[in-house]
């Protein structure tokens, strides 16, 4: 009895390390009013170029980070970082119905990317309490 009650906790503690470290990504896309996509021809395993513009008609900011998220099983999970990377903190200005490309390069933060669907995830300011975020979808083959 003791060794079915100590499995049981064993195993009722485990699912709960699982689940509660899951790095499931939480982010709602905004798809209307911005969009982010890849430039054609400028993907590798190390970098990109991205294409942001702005649909609406007022200024939005945004800075240099992002991060990197990997789609398993259908769903998104913020990719690990190989060592701590630190961004530069200028935050840009894009003009309404403006556009631009970005050049991300994620070797120093990610390494090398391996087969898989990706997405870079940036954070747009419209205020300064409306925060919100713009993705790319990506595979590397």
């Amino acid at each position: 009895m003791k060794k079915i009650t100590l499995i049981t906790l064993f195993a009722g503690l485990l699912m709960i390390t699982i689940t509660g470290c899951s790095n499931e990504s939480k982010v709602k896309v905004e798809k209307e009013r911005f969009s982010f996509t890849l430039q054609e021809g400028t993907l590798t395993k190390e970098k990109a170029n991205f294409i942001l513009k702005n649909n609406t008609d007022n200024e939005i900011e945004y800075g240099q980070d992002y991060w990197l998220e990997e789609k398993k099983n259908k769903k998104w999970y913020k990719k690990e970082m190989i060592k701590e990377f630190y961004y530069d903190l200028p935050l840009y200005t894009l003009e309404a119905k403006g556009t631009i490309k970005l050049e991300i390069s994620w070797k120093d933060a990610y390494g090398e990317l391996s087969k898989g669907t990706y997405r870079v995830v940036k954070q747009i300011n419209i205020t300064a309490t409306d925060i919100k975020y713009v993705a790319s979808e990506f595979v590397i083959e």
